[in-house]
């Protein structure tokens, strides 16, 4: 029997998937607002994390958003220090779970993004 090859999309994703990250990724689960700015008005969704590193994080998302979408993301952790309102870029969407990579920053806001994932490295040991 023989077996039709993997498409190539197939092999880069599989290898893709055992490559190093850049950034660790702190697993974390707290609520959140994303803002969408839309023809119609702007749409406000909610979501919850999954995940929180220097460059983005990874969430469940209750609403539609579109990939390559830039939004505006509330996320207020009770004992962390990220407080601002965060422009990203919905960077992947696969049912409800979305990849957002954070644009733009300010320094206040890399610093406080920065002393997050700082705090959560060290309640993860």
């Amino acid at each position: 029997m023989r077996f039709a090859p993997l498409p190539s999309i197939f092999c880069i994703v599989v290898y893709n998937c055992h490559l190093k990250r850049r950034f660790p990724r702190y697993q974390v689960e707290v609520p959140f607002r994303v803002t969408a700015q839309r023809l119609q008005g702007d749409a406000v969704l909610w979501g919850r994390t999954l995940n929180f590193c220097e460059v983005g994080l990874g969430a469940a998302i209750e609403g539609e958003l579109s990939t390559n979408e830039f939004v505006s993301l509330r996320v207020k952790f009770s004992q962390y220090p990220v407080t601002s309102e965060i422009r990203a870029n919905v960077r992947y969407r696969q049912g409800r779970i979305c990849g957002f990579q954070f644009v733009n920053l300010s320094a206040l806001q890399l610093a406080e993004v920065r002393a997050c994932c700082r705090r959560l490295a060290e309640l993860s040991e």
